[in-house]
């Protein structure tokens, strides 16, 4: 109920401040299949998985196994223990900076299995996903309990839902003309190529996964203080314990060196990787962004479909990414464990061939789409560039329609 009360206030908020005019009664029904529903039934209630799934194929595919979930698991973290180490040794400097890339990439793939573990997706038992949740949590510094309120309670239900999903909302021409000077300037570098590490660092690790202080979260913040302290004690209690292991080690070295080597940059990257894949998995000119007003009778089987891709690389990038990539699959059944998700994608891609959004090469798309999508026009339906002229196609939302 307290979940349902913050919602409705939340909601409330957003059409005050909203410049488009909303009746009354179209307010009333928004507000009720926002708050009225929880994540299972909007997950299951537009669409039929029957036309991708058969149920021996859906009991399968949510089949846990504690057998891969704790190899995987397990090798990576040896992994990241042997590349934390080899940023301590005598090896030259260059060498060093090689294990602590090699560090960070290793942190990103906790990550990923942390993602995972807040869907009790990953291994067969609560306690299981929790306790390797907690680990992998800690290891990335985020906050288990924030991460997993706004991740599920909000990218999963209203994904590019604009201001309740909380993943590079874009703002319309005449919001960003409106921003004072300096605001603009923020805004172009959080859209640029080299700005989307800094949006993920600013806007959402520190405002959602670190304090509660997004606006998503704002009113009921107080119940996350332990949380946040929580990441402060990881990030304190991680730079001690690698500052005495790096002393014992090697004793030719300055704090900054063994910090930067073994903490900083490996968390750098780490972050990189989380943001870039973020951002990637649902901004592109093909997939369109809804306001508040136009999700009223979506069908979010197909915005699913639309709102997210299939990412490839080339190997041993491809493999790097644990099949995290299969995202359109992991958003339509949130509870396929990551060892079955490439099968769930070549399912669904069968079922409905040609409609999946197939992105050949990740990095090379990067930089096309941060040129492209730089501001959204709801009332066209469309990517524009910074003076309002359309960059992507008129996307046709008729289609999203029960």
């Amino acid at each position: 109920m307290q979940t349902l009360r913050l919602r409705s206030k939340l909601l409330d908020r957003l059409l005050r401040q909203s410049h488009r005019p909303t009746h009354n009664n179209q307010v009333k029904k928004i507000m009720n299949n926002l708050t009225q529903t929880n994540q299972e039934s909007i997950l299951t209630k537009d669409f039929s998985l029957s036309s991708w799934l058969t149920p021996e194929q859906r009991k399968q595919l949510l089949q846990r196994s504690n057998l891969k979930a704790l190899t995987l698991f397990l090798s990576i973290i040896i992994g990241y223990c042997l590349c934390i180490t080899g940023t301590f040794l005598n090896l030259g400097i260059y060498i060093n900076l090689i294990f602590s890339i090699i560090a960070g990439i290793v942190l990103a793939q906790i990550f990923i299995i942390a993602h995972e573990t807040i869907h009790y997706s990953y291994a067969e038992t609560k306690w299981q996903n929790e306790l390797i949740s907690g680990i992998c949590f800690f290891l990335t510094l985020h906050s288990r309990i924030l991460y997993k309120v706004i991740h599920i309670n909000f990218h999963h239900k209203y994904i590019n839902v604009k201001e309740l999903d909380p993943n590079w909302n874009p703002l319309e021409k005449q919001e960003f003309d409106k921003l004072p000077w300096h605001s603009k300037l923020t805004y172009k570098l959080y859209r640029s190529s080299i700005g989307t590490l800094i949006y993920y660092v600013t806007d959402l690790w520190f405002k959602c996964y670190f304090f509660s202080i997004h606006p998503l979260i704002n009113s009921d913040r107080k119940k996350y203080v332990l949380s946040s302290f929580a990441v402060i004690f990881a990030a304190i209690g991680q730079c001690i314990f690698f500052y005495q292991l790096g002393q014992t080690i090697t004793s030719n070295r300055s704090i900054f060196e063994i910090l930067f080597l073994s903490w900083l940059f490996p968390i750098s990257i780490c972050f990189w990787f989380i943001s870039f894949t973020f951002y990637m998995q649902h901004t592109n000119p093909k997939i369109p962004w809804l306001c508040l007003e136009k999700f009223e009778n979506i069908d979010f089987y197909n915005v699913v479909i639309r709102s997210c891709n299939r990412m490839h690389f080339p190997e041993p990038i491809e493999s790097m990414y644990l099949d995290e990539c299969e995202h359109t699959a992991h958003h339509l059944l949130a509870g396929i464990p990551l060892y079955n998700q490439k099968k769930a994608q070549r399912l669904f891609e069968d079922a409905h061939r040609g409609r999946t959004i197939v992105i050949k090469n990740g990095f090379l798309e990067f930089f096309k789409v941060t040129r492209i999508c730089k501001l959204y026009d709801f009332d066209r339906n469309c990517w524009t560039d910074f003076n309002g002229i359309p960059t992507s196609i008129i996307h046709n939302l008729s289609n999203y329609k029960i």
